[in-house]
């Protein structure tokens, strides 16, 4: 099932008290989406002229009205979908997209595009109902929300002296827009919550879950590995005969990782399967031939060298349902919010109209050429640069 990834996370992160601002800001990477490699349609609000035919000047530009809700109730610009286009795009973005070819790059970009189109959709839906509800959002509430944001940032940065507001600047995130997206995180809080506080499972309905989807609870073979990452191939029989001297493994990651999240957890990964794994990677953790029964794997990829603690090993089973009841109760309660928030979203466009799209819009995706090999692919690239001007403009500004 195809599921709106932000509108997704817009409910179930700010509903169950997480920090929707963080996963928009923090860069927290988020999975490339599996789409077929055949374009296909993605979405009625991509025009569908031949791409060929663009550039990047006939992008629609940003004072363009992309759509409007309710007879003009409620709209947004092409402005407005650059921006936030680039604040929920994950950090490494550009990055994933320089290695692919050229239609395969189009396609991310129009699926990014059309969640984005998604999201701020829903958004005019649910300001609109909360604008009739006769609900109200104080600006004591919105700095309160802004303190907590930041201290929330603070403390996923692990530093008690992290400079929160050096590091949304350095993100072209701007005072106004913070205050923005406070404003909205509580306005959905406000809106949901009632509902989803009201949303139950019981144990019947968990135990009929797992019954009909007991395949999906099954493992493969899995080991329990830590890992210590280092660029410096001297540093690795280093490590290991510190280890086989009897020092701890994890402190030994803590002083020699060159992964700052590595560093962090203390070269703590946990289970994984082969198929969690890069190729070349897997092929020595789970290759039992190749270094019997030692419990530490080392090798290297590139110029990184890996050194692996298999802690563990289980084979491949099934859960028992009794293990995993909680985890099988949540996924049913997430599936059943998710349908709440789908079903007021269908009410709201009883109540207020169809959404009306601009007919003529150009995306950025629509300028992407077959033709064009990686790292050259015309795309957000101009526009991010200019709404980033725009922000830095705005933060300079008395």
């Amino acid at each position: 099932m195809k599921q709106n990834l932000i509108a997704l996370l817009v409910v179930l992160v700010v509903l169950a008290g997480g920090i929707f601002f963080i996963i928009r800001y923090e860069g927290i990477s988020v999975s490339t989406p599996d789409v077929p490699k055949e374009e296909t349609e993605t979405s009625q609000n991509v025009t569908n002229k031949d791409p060929k035919n663009y550039s990047l000047d006939d992008v629609s530009p940003p004072e363009t009205v992309v759509c409007t809700i309710g007879d003009d109730l409620y709209s947004f610009t092409m402005d407005d979908f650059i921006g936030e286009m680039y604040r929920v795009m994950p950090q490494d973005f550009e990055q994933t997209m320089s290695q692919l070819s050229a239609p395969d790059q189009k396609i991310q970009r129009k699926q990014l595009e059309e969640d984005v189109m998604n999201f701020l959709i829903e958004t005019g839906y649910v300001t609109l109902y909360f604008q009739d509800s006769g609900l109200e959002i104080t600006e004591e509430e919105i700095t309160s929300e802004i303190e907590s944001t930041k201290a929330n940032i603070r403390q996923q940065s692990g530093k008690d002296d992290f400079d929160v507001d050096q590091y949304l600047i350095q993100l072209g995130v701007t005072e106004e827009m913070l205050r923005e997206d406070m404003h909205n995180q509580i306005m959905f809080r406000k809106v949901f919550s009632p509902m989803m506080d009201n949303v139950t499972v019981t144990d019947q309905e968990v135990q009929q879950y797992y019954k009909e989807n007991t395949s999906n609870f099954a493992l493969p073979d899995q080991v329990n590995i830590d890992v210590i990452l280092t660029y410096d191939e001297k540093e690795v029989q280093e490590i290991i005969k510190k280890y086989h001297s009897g020092e701890d493994f994890n402190a030994l990651a803590e002083e020699y990782a060159k992964d700052p999240q590595i560093q962090k957890n203390r070269g703590v990964v946990g289970w994984v399967a082969q198929k969690d794994l890069p190729e070349e990677m897997s092929r020595h953790i789970f290759n039992d031939e190749e270094y019997g029964d030692s419990d530490i794997v080392f090798f290297n990829i590139d110029t990184v060298h890996y050194i692996v603690r298999k802690k563990d090993f289980r084979e491949a089973h099934t859960q028992p349902f009794d293990e995993i009841k909680e985890q099988v109760r949540n996924l049913v309660l997430d599936q059943k919010k998710e349908q709440v928030y789908k079903d007021f979203i269908d009410e709201q466009k009883k109540r207020y109209g169809e959404p009306v799209m601009n007919p003529s819009l150009v995306f950025p995706s629509d300028v992407v050429t077959s033709d064009v090999p990686p790292n050259t692919l015309p795309g957000m690239e101009g526009m991010v640069d200019q709404f980033m001007e725009e922000q830095k403009k705005q933060q300079q500004e008395p």
